[in-house]
Formats: C-alpha cells, structure tokens, sequence
C-alpha cells in the first residue's frame, strides 16, 4: 500500500483500501458521524451541544486564522463570535443540521 502515501488524503484513502478486506471490515462497527467528529465551518455545521468535538474543517489556511480563533473560543468557552468574509463582512452563520456520511 506504498502508493497511497502519494495521496492527498493518505490515511483516508488507507482505510478505504483496508475496508475492501472482508476479514478488516468484520473488526469495524460503524456508527453516526456526529459520536465521533462533529464539524464546524463558517458557512456549514453539524455540531450539536453535547457532541464529542467540534472539528473545524478546512481552516489552516492563514486567511481563514481570524475565524478558526474565534470559532474554538466560541465552542470552548462560550466567548461570542461572528464569522466574517475575506472582506470582513459578517457571514450568517447555520443552524446546526444532522448531515451524514
């Protein structure tokens, strides 16, 4: 499986390749997407209160700094924070919705 370490999304790709294999998926219970890796974005989410993390997809990019802070605070300790665009316009953000995977 050498050739998936070239893959953009390498340890995804893996389990993939694994999960082909009767005997490795008869060892996996799949569940919910939100028990394990709920998601937060500025523009989507399916956090819900209670879920166990928050998963701030998609934000390591620099420009995309401001809002990851703002949004980690939010969900950590409960410090307000609206989202903002490129051009520092406030973005509405959605009510959480139950998507699956």
């Amino acid at each position: 499986m050498n050739y998936l370490i070239k893959h953009p999304l390498w340890e995804q790709a893996a389990i993939h390749e694994l999960l082909k294999n009767p005997i490795m998926e008869s060892h996996v219970q799949y569940c919910d997407k939100r028990a394990l890796n709920s998601y937060v974005t500025p523009y989507e989410k399916d956090y819900e209160e209670g879920d166990f993390i928050a998963h701030f997809v998609g934000m390591g990019r620099e420009k995309d700094r401001k809002n990851l802070i703002g949004l980690m605070k939010q969900y950590a300790i409960g410090v307000p924070y609206e989202c903002v665009d490129s051009g520092g316009r406030p973005l509405k953000m959605p009510e959480s919705r139950n998507l699956q995977s």
